[in-house]
This record gives C-alpha cells, sequence and structure tokens, in this order.
C-alpha cells in the first residue's frame, strides 16, 4: 500500500513539474494561463487574471501581462512600457455587443473633446470587431500595447488592427482597471500583482 501511494505522489509531483516547465502559472475557467510571454522582444509576466461575467453568465477569461507585477492600476494603464490584455471567449457574442461593451467601457471614462478626439480610433477598432462577425467560444483576443502606446488588435494571433498613440491604449485598459472598470471583481484579479 506504501509502495502505491508512493507511486501516485511521484506521478503526480511529475505532472506538475511538467506544468511549471511548460509555462503555465494557472488554470481559469478551463483556461491555461502561461506564466509569460514575450511582446516585441520584450518578456511579460502575468499580472493577474479573472472572469468577465454578466447575468452570471461567463462572458471571458481575462489575463493582463506587464513588465513588472504591480496592483497599481494607474502604473499599468500609464506606463511606458509593452502590456498585454488577453481574452479567452467562454461563450459566442456577437462583434458589435462585444465592441459596444468596450465603447460604454471608454464612454464611462471620457466625454467632450476627449472622446470627440478618440472617436476616430474607436471606429477603426469598431470596424475591425464587425469584420469578424462574432466572437466564438475559444476565440482568443489579444490587445497589445506597446511603449509607445499603440494597440494592436488580433483575433487567434491574426494582427486585425493596427492604431498608433497612446490615447487609446490608456481608453482600453480603463475598461477594464479605470475608475469605472466593466466589472469591479475583474480589476482586482487583474491587479493580484
Amino acid at each position: 500500500m506504501n509502495a502505491y501511494i508512493f507511486r501516485r505522489l511521484a506521478i503526480g509531483f511529475a505532472l506538475s513539474m511538467v506544468c511549471l516547465t511548460a509555462g503555465v502559472a494557472a488554470e481559469l475557467a478551463g483556461v491555461k494561463l502561461e506564466d509569460s510571454v514575450t511582446l516585441n522582444g520584450t518578456q511579460l509576466v502575468l499580472n493577474g487574471a479573472g472572469l468577465r461575467t454578466k447575468f452570471g453568465a461567463k462572458v471571458y477569461v481575462a489575463a493582463l501581462y506587464v513588465t513588472a507585477k504591480t496592483s497599481d492600476a494607474e502604473k499599468v494603464i500609464n506606463a511606458q512600457a509593452p502590456r498585454r490584455m488577453r481574452l479567452v471567449m467562454k461563450r459566442d457574442v456577437a462583434a458589435d455587443k462585444m465592441w459596444g461593451a468596450f465603447r460604454e467601457g471608454i464612454e464611462a471614462h471620457y466625454g467632450g473633446e476627449d472622446l470627440k478626439a478618440l472617436r476616430p480610433k474607436m471606429e477603426n477598432m469598431e470596424k475591425a470587431f464587425n469584420e469578424m462577425g462574432k466572437t466564438a467560444e475559444g476565440d482568443v483576443l489579444g490587445f497589445d500595447f506597446a511603449a509607445d502606446g499603440t494597440t494592436t488588435f488580433s483575433v487567434n494571433g491574426t494582427v486585425k488592427e493596427t492604431i498608433p498613440g497612446k490615447d487609446l491604449s490608456t481608453a482600453l485598459l480603463k475598461v477594464w482597471l479605470g475608475a469605472k472598470p466593466a466589472q469591479d471583481a475583474l480589476k482586482k484579479d487583474l491587479l493580484k500583482g
């Protein structure tokens, strides 16, 4: 009996080591999260991850990658360093509804001339979303924010839109991390540091 238990423990340990060496930091709602990623030659670490829900339904798993872990939302939003927000869809969502939620998140933080200045870039992002038609369960939406503020939006690894300017990257990050986030619990999970 002791030999059986020992073998089971050894197998469990070996499997956990495989996961660690493969770079998997955690699993959330069936989504495996890498402990680090590389963006334009810069290594980013998993800062936090959470589940976006709406009316009790799972919408997506969000993972935030940064150059150095932090629990300070403003540091992430205003960083002059690469950052990545990775969303893994947990259900099918019409692209216009998905972008509509992002637009509402931006509009919650901006108004007047600031919002007017953002409109052309928001329209470019809306066009990229609408070209998808819908997001399907398992789709991966990537938002890469370069050190200069350029935002690159991708779907399942294929770049759909690249928009220069720190104003859009700041606005998008505020959707999750701003004073009026999409979901308070998600913001807290993304900022676990």
